[in-house]
């Protein structure tokens, strides 16, 4: 064998024993930003329309899950331009409707009144408004569905189903 191969083998593979633990530490859930592309004010918002859908209770909601963060890393990743843009104008209705209606920000209002304000969305004409309340809903339920908590306590969810026993009596 070529030494100089060996010798390029080795370095390349210290260099990686040296580098790959401080990149994987960066991936880690307090190193994540989950600002996105929805400002304090959006995320705030956000975050209770989560809370409103999955409250908090006996088990954990959609808040102590970090449910929210996952929205709004989801809706800045996965969602486009129109679509993010449909999300700003549908937080900003429904700020709008909780002033007109309750003279309080939607995230003052009360557990009753954020409920009234957002099936007033689902029961409207307007299918921007419908189409805001279907996604929030349908997101927050299956960032829910799929946290870690729900999929191993609730779902009995193991990561690697069965298990090898050698060296067994059969």
């Amino acid at each position: 064998m070529n030494r100089r191969k060996v010798l390029k083998s080795i370095t390349a593979a210290a260099g990686s024993a040296i580098i790959l633990p401080n990149w994987a530490n960066a991936w880690n859930p307090k190193n994540f930003n989950s600002a996105g592309v929805f400002g304090g004010y959006e995320s705030d918002i956000i975050s209770e329309i989560t809370a409103t859908f999955v409250p908090e209770g006996e088990i954990p909601g959609a808040i102590s899950l970090g449910v929210d963060k996952f929205l709004n890393r989801l809706f800045s990743d996965c969602y486009v331009e129109e679509d993010q843009q449909k999300i700003k104008n549908g937080i900003l209705k429904l700020e709008n409707s909780a002033e007109e209606t309750y003279k309080m920000s939607f995230v003052k209002c009360t557990q009753d009144q954020k409920e009234s304000l957002l099936m007033g969305f689902n029961n409207n004409e307007d299918e921007n408004k419908k189409w805001f309340y279907n996604t929030l809903k349908n997101e927050t339920i299956r960032g829910y569905t799929t946290s870690e908590y729900v999929m191993v306590n609730h779902y009995k969810y193991v990561v690697a189903p069965g298990f090898y026993h050698g060296c067994v009596n059969i």
